[in-house]
């Protein structure tokens, strides 16, 4: 938001207050409007002179047209790529055998969910799931599913649950990554905000359906019953819904066919590397000589 400058409902018509001081000068409502108005003035001066802003996903490229800072400049979308000679799906025998590597049931839905900072950093959607899984187990249907925590240790609240856990801990390289949702039947991505979330994508291009919330940029990676499922937003009934629907086995084949075809038609990196080539060269074409300057938030 700061870097963006999106408008707040209270901001001011003009610069009213001085660099460096917080005196207020005739016209402002308080010193803090007129601050953030100065502060607006600052940061278009420090834009160059043609600009263009290149966002991974639809939701952060609408933050972007929002922006008082962004006001008139050309805004696109162009995703970020991933390697599908690593993220791919892997055959059936390669994946039972990396369900007994990782320490994983054979024959329970096992679900990856990364437990980054989950105590600190309440995007993550920690107690979402977490109040997900609690109605699961009220339901008896614990003994289903499994959890495959990599990242950092599982929360104590999600400990308490009758669900099985293995901490597979730090994942240090996309192939391992790849590995480990080869290994898994579906990824839990219960954020509360992200951009494009790139667990999901790595997921949905090795077939592995993304549950997730209805919010910004999860609605870039998942397409509502054909790379996963997007319950509404923040609501835990929904996506202990949505985890029970993963028992349909025919779903479940058709999810690990279209994922990897999805991925191949928006995240292939080569394609991605033209989009942005492509781009480019629009974009110094029409500037004048020195200008060409685009930038990504």
């Amino acid at each position: 938001d700061d870097f963006l400058h999106r408008a707040p409902p209270w901001a001011s018509p003009a610069p009213t207050v001085a660099a460096g001081s917080n005196r207020t000068l005739p016209g402002a409502a308080t010193p803090w409007v007129g601050l953030d108005r100065w502060m607006l003035a600052r940061k278009r001066r420090l834009l160059p002179r043609r600009v263009a802003v290149l966002a991974p996903s639809e939701w952060l490229a609408a933050q972007a047209r929002r922006s008082l800072v962004f006001a008139d400049i050309e805004v696109r979308t162009i995703a970020n790529g991933l390697p599908l000679d690593i993220f791919r799906p892997f055959d059936a025998e390669t994946r039972r055998q990396l369900k007994r590597e990782f320490g994983l049931p054979q024959h329970q839905i096992c679900l990856s969910f990364g437990a980054f900072h989950v105590d600190s950093d309440l995007r993550k959607g920690a107690r979402e799931l977490i109040a997900a899984l609690a109605e699961v187990a009220r339901q008896g249907r614990a003994k289903e599913f499994h959890l495959a925590i990599f990242g950092g240790p599982a929360p104590r609240e999600l400990r308490e649950l009758p669900f099985g856990i293995t901490e597979v801990g730090t994942i240090d390289s996309p192939q391992r990554m790849a590995q480990l949702l080869n290994a898994v039947e579906a990824a839990v991505v219960p954020s509360r905000l992200e951009n494009l979330p790139q667990t999901a994508t790595e997921a949905i291009a090795c077939g592995c359906p993304v549950l997730g919330f209805d919010i910004s940029g999860m609605r870039d990676a998942v397409t509502q019953g054909v790379t996963g499922w997007l319950a509404a937003a923040y609501s835990p009934t929904e996506l202990a819904a949505n985890l029970l629907r993963l028992q349909d086995a025919d779903r479940m084949a058709a999810f690990r066919q279209a994922g990897p075809r999805f991925a191949a038609e928006h995240w292939e990196s080569r394609l991605v590397g033209e989009r942005h080539l492509r781009f480019f060269e629009e974009f110094v074409r029409a500037s004048p000589a020195g200008r060409a300057q685009p930038c990504q938030p």
